[in-house]
């Protein structure tokens, strides 16, 4: 049931247009560049080099944004964390307020209606983010050609060894799209339940979505300055959610996938933790699991 009313839900919709939206502006920004460029080489401008692999389908997918001139892959970046919040994680905080949660605990029990919470929270969240990546690569996979990538191309893709699965995305770049898309899904998908878990203590659900993407911009302040700070001593990683979407392009700030998945795991526990209180509360109390 839980499942139905996320996915039928105008929020829902609204979210995943939102996010296919963006990803197929940065695709046609992508498409058109790839197009001018050759443009510009037939009519014999000197001043542009073109290399072959760069411009791959693979290349330009907005994980690596090889071809990204306009705004679009930022938008991206900042605004799919956003997006994966709205669908569901209100409506724990939505059916307190409303006292309709009253009546549904009177016919099933409290975990399981928590547990089905959580799991359309995480599985909307997933989807919002999955989609809109997939598409991106499907639309660019379409109209530009998938050059093999070389070693030698880590000069003007970003995708240096030391980033996730750097030898996969060289070797088998349709793996490594396929992979990127569902991993960092699943880990973004973990901070949402968290926000769902939180919803327990926070009364409106603006301030509950607000406030929590206000937070993830905070940890990537926090993130992005601690870097800085230790980059001559150690080699900098990221650990804020928005930053997981994307290759940073950086030989120093790079993702890891044990800090993404350590940081994915870290959300469910707490998420857990703050539920098992949850359900000790008088509104969650039911007569089933006396």
């Amino acid at each position: 049931m839980e499942l139905e009313k996320a996915f039928c839900s105008r929020w829902f919709a609204v979210a995943l247009g939102a996010a296919c939206a963006v990803a197929v502006a940065s695709a046609m920004d992508s498409i058109m560049y790839y197009f001018a460029t050759f443009s510009n080489l037939a009519q014999g401008d000197a001043g542009y080099w073109i290399g072959m692999s760069p411009l791959s389908s693979y290349a330009a997918s907005i994980v690596v944004g090889s071809l990204s001139r306009g705004p679009w892959r930022e938008l991206y970046r900042y605004l799919v964390p956003l997006l994966m919040l709205v669908p569901f994680v209100w409506t724990l905080r939505s059916e307190l307020n409303s006292g309709y949660i009253n009546q549904v605990l009177t016919r099933s029990r409290r975990s399981s209606y928590l547990w089905a919470k959580g799991f359309a929270v995480f599985t909307s969240a997933f989807m919002v983010i999955a989609v809109s990546l997939l598409l991106n690569f499907v639309i660019l996979s379409c109209a530009l050609p998938g050059y093999q990538l070389t070693s030698a191309d880590v000069l003007y893709l970003g995708v240096t060894v030391s980033d996730m699965w750097a030898g996969l995305f060289y070797t088998r770049p349709v793996a490594y799209i396929l992979l990127n898309a569902l991993y960092t899904s699943v880990c973004l998908a973990s901070v949402a339940v968290l926000v769902l878990a939180v919803s327990s203590f926070v009364k409106s659900p603006a301030i509950l979505t607000i406030g929590s993407y206000i937070a993830l911009l905070f940890v990537k302040y926090v993130n992005d300055n601690i870097v800085f700070v230790l980059a001559g001593n150690i080699r900098g990683f990221v650990f804020d959610p928005i930053d997981f979407l994307l290759v940073q392009g950086s030989s120093f700030y790079t993702r890891d996938a044990l800090i993404m998945a350590v940081v994915a795991v870290g959300c469910l526990l707490v998420s857990l933790l703050i539920i098992s209180f949850t359900r000790r509360r008088d509104i969650l109390c039911d007569s089933s699991d006396a």
